[in-house]
């Protein structure tokens, strides 16, 4: 391995790795470490470059998920502890270790790439665009009505015996309100589980007349951090009266504490006065196999010249052709200029097909025909 060369980092020097992040990120925990390495270092990518005495001197940590992208699940990547030395900066290293880890990633066809950006400016360079702000509440126990009706909650903890139901009820909730997100499984839920346990947390289950009907993942810091909050319809205004009587039975709020609680990342009807906490950005890397997930009203064909200045294989004309059950992009070799329906950098192709763009780079494209992206829920940590 030549110094100053991007590298698959082998897990026998992971414990560097673990250092560069001590060093980088000095808030979080060592609990909530020993709970990252025990867990997500297991089949997770690690790219890094090291000097000639091999000291780590940047890295970046690519955690893989599966994830729901409208009617297909693809094997994505998730970006985490994008850390370089002080000393080391302004020197290129984290750009040549995303050139290297994107081009890994379309060497196995994945669709997309996505992570959550300390500042958006560092990563539009490499063409990942905003999709997805987490909202974020602050609620106070006198915001509450406490008028609940006949939709009074149980909360209890979840064990290891419930996971399973619960990444259904999960898989049940999200799968009616968004098209985007991360596949729920018993595995999932059981790392979820270790996660929020590092941060002297669980999942806590939200049971009517003892029928689960939601959940939360929770924390606890100064106050009491719920994240993740879903239930069915008509049990959103019993949720949150339910969760400051738990924590009241755990003595949370004793000695005279404000009686307050933060939740991040929940779904619809449990405030409106909210705030963004964090963005999710998105890439497009291999762009036949995103193509390959959309779907439209009805069938539609057209052609798009693609631009992408890091992954070459996304660059020339390629004929999309979609319907109600299938999505192809097929590449183009001979296409006359006047054939071309829209000239479309990969940021402005993400942008498009995850909703955030008013569509003007592309208006002669069949975008109303189009089943876009754009409901999204990725509230994932690491």
């Amino acid at each position: 391995m030549n110094a100053q060369e991007v590298c698959r980092i082998d897990p026998k020097d992971y414990h560097k790795t673990r250092a560069l992040w001590e060093e980088i990120f000095p808030d979080d925990t060592k609990e909530f470490l020993d709970y990252y390495y025990e867990y997500c270092t297991r089949e997770n990518l690690i790219y890094g470059i090291m000097d000639d005495e091999s000291r780590l001197l940047s890295m970046a940590q690519f955690n893989p998920y599966q994830v729901h992208l409208g009617e297909t699940t693809v094997d994505t990547h998730y970006i985490v502890a994008v850390a370089t030395r002080p000393e080391s900066r302004h020197q290129g290293m984290m750009r040549k270790i995303l050139h290297r880890a994107l081009s890994d990633g379309y060497g196995r066809k994945e669709a997309f790439m996505f992570l959550m950006p300390a500042a958006e400016a560092i990563y539009k360079p490499f063409d990942f665009e905003t999709v997805y702000g987490q909202k974020s509440m602050i609620v106070h126990k006198t915001e509450c009505s406490g008028k609940i009706g006949d939709k009074e909650l149980r909360i209890r903890e979840a064990g290891e015996e419930d996971l399973g139901c619960l990444a259904k009820l999960s898989e049940r909730l999200l799968g009616a309100r968004y098209q985007v997100y991360t596949l729920r499984t018993e595995a999932y839920m059981k790392r979820l589980q270790k996660e929020q346990e590092s941060e002297q947390g669980g999942i806590l289950l939200f049971l009517a007349q003892g029928r689960p009907v939601g959940y939360c993942f929770s924390a606890m810091e100064e106050k009491p951090q719920i994240r993740e909050l879903l239930c069915e319809p008509g049990y959103e205004e019993a949720v949150m009266p339910a969760l400051f009587s738990y924590y009241n039975e755990k003595g949370v709020f004793e000695n005279g504490q404000e009686e307050v609680i933060t939740v991040t990342a929940f779904g619809d009807g449990f405030g409106e006065s909210v705030e963004t906490a964090s963005w999710i950005m998105v890439r497009i890397i291999h762009l036949e196999s995103f193509a390959s997930c959309l779907r439209s009203w009805e069938p539609v064909s057209f052609t798009i010249k693609a631009e992408d200045r890091i992954l070459s294989g996304n660059q020339g004309v390629f004929r999309f052709d979609l319907d109600e059950h299938r999505g192809c992009a097929r590449r183009i070799t001979e296409c006359r200029d006047e054939d071309v329906d829209a000239v479309l950098s990969v940021s402005e192709l993400t942008r498009l097909f995850f909703g955030v763009s008013d569509g003007t780079e592309a208006d002669s494209l069949p975008l109303s025909k189009i089943q876009i992206f754009d409901q999204i829920f990725l509230d994932e940590i690491v």
